[in-house]
């Protein structure tokens, strides 16, 4: 199954994780998660990135595993 990517940065891996979760809360239905990676700060940006691989589903699709809210 084909995904959206989003990646989220910041200064800290605590800023990425809360603009995660509320991205995760602001989702209009249930969101699958095909993948998820952590990059560590490089030298040239000194961001944090979480790059987040997702496929949004429908709640009355059974057939799915989702990361509830």
């Amino acid at each position: 199954m084909e995904g959206t990517e989003k990646i989220f940065s910041g200064k800290s891996r605590d800023d990425v994780d809360a603009q995660f979760r509320r991205f995760l809360d602001s989702a209009p239905t249930d969101v699958w998660t095909l993948g998820m990676e952590y990059r560590e700060p490089d030298n040239e940006s000194g961001q944090w990135q979480l790059i987040f691989n997702f496929h949004i589903t429908s709640v009355e699709d059974p057939c799915t595993v989702t990361a509830r809210k």
